[in-house]
């Protein structure tokens, strides 16, 4: 039942959601992952090295489309990507895009 309910948000987030959005959602995924509980205002480096082709294919995205949102997060001060990983530097404000694009 919960793989029905995975498929069911992932069709969901493909029809509804733009391609930024989808990417937030799963940066917010992985700071819960990898973030400290305790501390949501703390910066998350996940550490998981991706191309942006592989984050786009995560998405349902082209890598020319991820490269620009990744590229206008890093000035909007969101995020940083340093040697294909990403640290989360607001992670609040990801969650607000989130709460408002919903």
């Amino acid at each position: 039942m919960n793989r029905l309910r995975k498929a069911n948000q992932q069709i969901y987030d493909l029809t509804f959601l733009s391609v930024r959005s989808r990417i937030i959602k799963r940066l917010v995924a992985w700071c819960e992952e990898y973030g400290v509980a305790s501390d949501p205002t703390a910066s998350v480096r996940i550490p998981i090295k991706l191309t942006h082709q592989q984050l786009a294919d995560m998405v349902g995205a082209v890598r020319e489309t991820v490269s620009k949102v990744l590229q206008d997060m890093q000035d909007e001060g969101m995020i940083e990507i340093e040697q294909k990983m990403i640290q989360v530097k607001d992670r609040a404000g990801l969650e607000k895009w989130l709460v408002n694009e919903m």
